[in-house]
């Protein structure tokens, strides 16, 4: 059905092979279409940006290989389609572990909607459904899926599961959140923690016991080899001998300037191979306690998993898959174009499976033979397609559309009673439609990025004289071909009044800068009053805490202990019941804890102490952000999630709650999503609701943005992203 496109005009399309296009042009954009084996549509990406055209007419031999596009202002456009080796599943989920459980059967587990069992035979996908006490267990944050005889252990958050294979059968052992797991020996697991300790857990005595004391450390990732231990972590590498029971731990590291690890890994040549959030793999040698950088990403990303072929790494970051040759040092980026279903490749998520290779992106799970990955090298020219611009000598606007003309052209004049640019331009031979994006500049300014869009135009380029420089980059930012370049000889008229201009243009500019001054400080005035009106609540909300504690504390503190000098039982446990309720109270109204523990485990300490005391299933992922944030801004912080599971606990209904607050690239992201009964977000900002108001000042305060999303039966999410550099 058409009735949901978002559409001027449909041209549809069938080949000789029964295959079917369907295009919609929309504000001069091309939306491409094909249907998929249960006849929905699926879009094609990226849309095709074509200029003053109203109709469009395609053709093709095979509509899976190619399409030609030809236009009603004679444009002849070519798309080529990839070649479709990679296989896509659970494109909507976020891939989390992966374990093989039979011959060609391989269990999937998911950040938070569960386990799926994939055959790479016959690619069905099926779930995996645990049970724990006659309902249904949906683990979250599985990193790790270890798969015995007659049992499967993993962990979900602070519990370590064991799982009957037959029946499916739950039973959960819960200490501590676990980063990642790993085998010890034959009866026992080692777990990494974030900023609590190196932990053991024996499968016999179901007993968790402290190997190490790390509560300065995010342990990441984990690597046993030879009976040495070596734990990945943001601060550098911790290594634990199993048979001397001796711990080292190494953050100052020679030519390595990020010791932010994430992942590690053995290679029988290298040793173990270290992933950092800087994009480096560093290769680290315990007999001599050697570090070397064996691989630096072009672009920065984070290390996501590797596996190897041969002298090929295969490296999922956060920017691509890359195959790089560790002889060479050549390397190819593979992006969503090529068929990825993400570009942001997940941890732990990267299996071989001897015919090829599974990994896991925070968008689906990819399935591809690496021997037929490899995309062919670009061979590809920027060339000019068109230049429309006021010709002075005909006294009308004209197109040059000429081969010869567009290729000779390097000097453009524009006159002064009409200084519109308009010019369009392409990549030639670009038959697989490799992924990559346009920018230019003007003189000395910096770039401008117009991504996937073939044309600039300036409506009224001002008097002057200006270098353009156009640019095509390719996925791993690297220039295609030769740059566009041209110089611009905008001319003005000449008025003998010019002064009347220049003084309206004054007068116009103070009134507005005169306008704009009072609304800033008619905002500047409301955003202080706000400040104060908070700060005066939270002083509020410490003298009734210190009250309720010191004053009526004291008091039940003395009739609790006369109480049970006096053997009055009953009176002791109520005295002591309001005693801890009062306590309860002052704690919320002032969250002592920041100072105790920081923010970071403040925010841990109240999301636990919550799901201890509700039925409602909380998840969370917390970086380490104390150093970033005053004492004011960390209550303020604080109070802002606090908030928000509040309003969550009294209107949600929900049945789960997820928090992750992350850094990355200089910002702090927060993302609150529960699973309730949603509402009509314009509907609430419409009737002034104050604890959403409340929230978002508090945000306003930390200089960050904030969004909410929310349908009705569909639960809610809070975003916020705020600055810390």
């Amino acid at each position: 059905s058409f009735k949901d496109l978002d559409y001027d005009n449909v041209k549809t399309y069938n080949d000789v092979l029964n295959n079917h296009i369907i295009g919609t042009l929309k504000d001069e954009n091309l939306s491409l279409y094909g249907l998929n084996e249960v006849n929905n549509l699926v879009k094609k990406e990226p849309n095709i940006f074509l200029s003053d055209v109203g109709e469009v007419s395609f053709a093709s031999n095979n509509l899976s290989k190619e399409l030609w596009i030809g236009t009603n202002n004679k444009e002849l456009h070519y798309m080529g389609f990839p070649a479709n080796v990679i296989k896509v599943f659970l494109a909507d989920k976020q891939i989390r572990a992966i374990s093989q459980l039979g011959d060609k059967e391989y269990l999937i587990a998911t950040e938070e909607n569960g386990w799926f069992t994939l055959n790479i035979d016959t690619f069905s996908l099926k779930p995996y459904r645990l049970q724990v006490d006659d309902r249904e267990l949906k683990p979250s944050s599985s990193r790790n899926i270890i798969v015995e005889d007659e049992t499967i252990w993993s962990h979900s958050m602070g519990n370590i599961l064991e799982i009957d294979r037959e029946t499916k059968e739950v039973k959960v052992y819960r200490h501590y959140p676990i980063k990642n797991m790993i085998p010890l020996t034959d009866s026992t697991f080692v777990y990494a923690t974030a900023r609590y300790n190196l932990m053991e857990f024996n499968k016999i005595t179901k007993i968790h016991r402290p190997i190490f004391p790390s509560d300065s450390l995010i342990m990441y990732d984990l690597e046993l080899q030879d009976d040495l231990l070596v734990v990945a972590t943001d601060k550098g590498v911790l290594t634990y001998d199993v048979i001397q029971k001796e711990i080292s731990f190494y953050d100052e590291i020679d030519q390595v300037t990020d010791t932010y690890f994430l992942t590690t890994d053995y290679h029988p040549e290298f040793g173990f191979l270290l992933g950092s959030r800087a994009g480096n793999i560093v290769s680290f040698s315990p007999k001599n306690r050697n570090f070397t950088v064996r691989y630096k990403d072009d672009l920065n990303a984070g290390i996501a998993s590797l596996l190897f072929q041969g002298d090929t790494w295969w490296i999922n970051t956060f920017n691509g898959l890359v195959a790089y040759n560790i002889n060479d040092s050549s390397n190819v980026r593979i992006s969503e174009n090529d068929g990825l279903s993400n570009n942001e490749g997940n941890r732990y998520s990267a299996f071989d499976t001897g015919n090829g290779f599974l990994m896991g992106a925070i968008r689906g799970l990819n399935l591809f033979n690496p021997n037929e990955l490899m995309p062919a090298k670009m061979e590809s020219s920027l060339v000019l397609l068109k230049m429309k611009s006021y010709n002075a000598l005909t006294k009308r606007i004209e197109e040059i559309l000429n081969r010869a003309e567009l290729d000779a052209i390097n000097s453009i004049i524009l006159p002064a009673e009409y200084k519109e640019l308009q010019l369009d331009f392409a990549l030639d031979q670009n038959i697989e439609n490799r992924e990559h994006s346009f920018r230019y500049k003007m003189n000395d300014e910096n770039w401008v990025d117009i991504n996937q869009e073939q044309s600039i135009r300036f409506p009224n380029l001002g008097a002057g004289k200006y270098k353009l420089q156009i640019e095509a980059i390719d996925f791993s930012g690297n220039i295609i071909g030769t740059p566009l370049r041209f110089n611009i000889n905008s001319k003005n008229f000449f008025y003998k009044t010019w002064w009347f201009y220049l003084v309206l243009s004054l007068v116009g500019m103070g009134l507005v800068l005169y306008f704009l001054k009072q609304a800033q400080e008619k905002r500047k005035f409301q955003e202080i009053f706000s400040e104060k009106l908070l700060q005066s609540q939270e002083d509020e909300r410490t003298r009734i805490a210190k009250d309720l504690h010191d004053s009526i504390g004291q008091q039940l503190t003395l009739i609790k202990r006369r109480a049970q000098e006096e053997e009055q039982g009953d009176i002791s446990e109520m005295t002591h019941s309001a005693l801890e309720e009062v306590r309860g109270i002052s704690r919320n109204l002032y969250p002592s804890v920041l100072k105790q523990l920081g923010l970071s485990e403040s925010i841990e300490q109240m999301i636990y102490d919550i799901d201890e005391k509700t039925n409602i299933f909380f998840t969370a992922e917390i970086e380490e952000i104390d150093s970033y944030f005053s004492e004011d801004a960390s209550l303020n912080f604080y109070r802002f999630i606090q908030e928000s599971i509040t309003n969550i606990l009294k209107h949600a209904e929900a049945s789960s709650v997820s928090i992750i607050i992350k850094k990355r690239n200089g910002k702090v992201y927060i993302s609150i999503k529960d699973d309730g009964k949603g509402f009509i977000v314009s509907e609430t900002l419409k009737h002034h609701s104050l604890g959403l108001k409340t929230i978002a000042e508090r945000i306003r305060i930390l200089k960050g943005s904030f969004q909410i999303f929310s349908k009705l039966g569909e639960g809610t999410t809070i975003e916020c992203e705020l600055s810390i550099k």
